[in-house]
């Protein structure tokens, strides 16, 4: 029963990651480890046209987007890495035993190719959704508020230098 309460307590019911409430809990674990702090990364990733899907096809398949979101979120990260939804079409991922920043952008690209494939919409259509991609080396910050702030910063940089490809 307990178990059952910490699960509802920690988890997303939609995609079934964790939640919000276990993000915090986890990044401050994180923070307060001098050892894992030397080798993780902070992703924090946003759809880009999460609004338009809702928009054309309804919240339904909003929602099959987020699980499939989540299920690609999941399988990337496997057991060595841990993802998270914050909210809406937010998520965040913690990369544990990166070695350098030049491999925290590897991971992030190949993210980007995971979501550059197309969304079966479960109704004889597809659609693509891409994410915005910022992130925060843990080493680099001696708090979790700043940590999240630089990649929040980074995430939003990220999307608005794509909606500027989009509009040339």
């Amino acid at each position: 029963k307990n178990a059952q309460l910490l699960r509802t307590a920690l988890h997303d019911p939609l995609t079934g990651l964790a939640n919000r409430a276990a993000f915090r809990s986890g990044i401050n674990t994180l923070m307060n480890n001098s050892d894992a702090r030397k080798t993780s990364a902070l992703l924090f990733l946003d759809g880009d046209n999460f609004k338009y899907i809702n928009d054309t096809w309804g919240h339904a398949t909003g929602d099959r987007v987020l699980i499939e979101i989540a299920k690609r979120l999941a399988e990337f990260g496997g057991l060595r890495h841990k993802a998270y939804r914050l909210g809406g079409d937010e998520f965040a991922m913690v990369l544990y035993g990166v070695q350098s920043e030049s491999e925290v952008q590897q991971i992030c690209s190949a993210l980007t190719q995971i979501f550059n494939l197309p969304f079966d919409l479960h109704n004889g259509h597809q659609t693509t959704m891409t994410l915005s991609i910022g992130y925060a080396m843990t080493i680099a910050h001696a708090s979790a508020e700043k940590l999240q702030e630089l990649a929040d910063h980074n995430m939003y940089q990220a999307k608005h230098q794509r909606a500027e490809k989009l509009v040339r």
